[in-house]
């Protein structure tokens, strides 16, 4: 890893872009963009979108809540037990728990996403035994978060991403004490 004048993120380091999945940054370099004027911005590519690059302007205001360290190893199974006991709560209120579920999201740790995936998932299955669908917004947070959180442990287990979904299952079947299930 090669540090380029003391920014938060390094050349070489592996992280989470907003709700798009796993990236490594590739540089750290100055761009004038549309005649905007000279900023320095992290050059981020996906590491399973081959044709994914992302420009992100290392000082951008916000940028603790478009980028986070990705996920190591050692923390999965904590992240795991974490999930499955989260302080989270189902809201019934469809806009509620669109809004909600949004800000998780964003400004989720990935136990809150992985409970999120998980009681989504539940959901799911519940309303499909009713002869329903979800509803779209839960249907759009679901496709985003599921991919975030395949490809964020997928990356981290070093495995493809259906072992990484199995690993998860596995491990919160045996913990299923918490309120995962909604």
């Amino acid at each position: 890893m090669e540090n380029t004048g003391g920014f938060r993120h390094v050349i070489g380091d592996i992280v989470v872009y907003r709700n798009s999945g796993i990236y490594r940054i590739s540089d750290i370099r100055k761009e004038n963009f549309c005649d905007i004027g000279e900023r320095t911005y992290y050059v981020m590519h996906s590491v399973y979108e081959s044709n994914s690059i992302v420009y992100l302007p290392v000082d951008a205001e916000d940028l603790g809540l478009k980028i986070r360290r990705a996920t190591q190893p050692e923390e999965i199974d904590s992240i795991i037990e974490a999930a499955v006991n989260s302080a989270n709560v189902w809201k019934e209120d469809v806009k509620e728990r669109a809004e909600y579920f949004d800000e998780l999201l964003i400004r989720g740790s990935p136990a809150d996403l992985l409970w999120l995936l998980c009681v989504l998932m539940n959901y799911k299955s519940e309303i499909e035994g009713q002869r329903r669908r979800l509803y779209a917004s839960d249907a759009r947070i679901l496709t985003s978060v599921e991919k975030i959180v395949a490809e964020e442990f997928s990356f981290a287990l070093g495995v493809g991403q259906d072992e990484a979904m199995s690993y998860i299952s596995e491990r919160m079947e045996g913990l299923r004490t918490g309120n995962c299930g909604k």
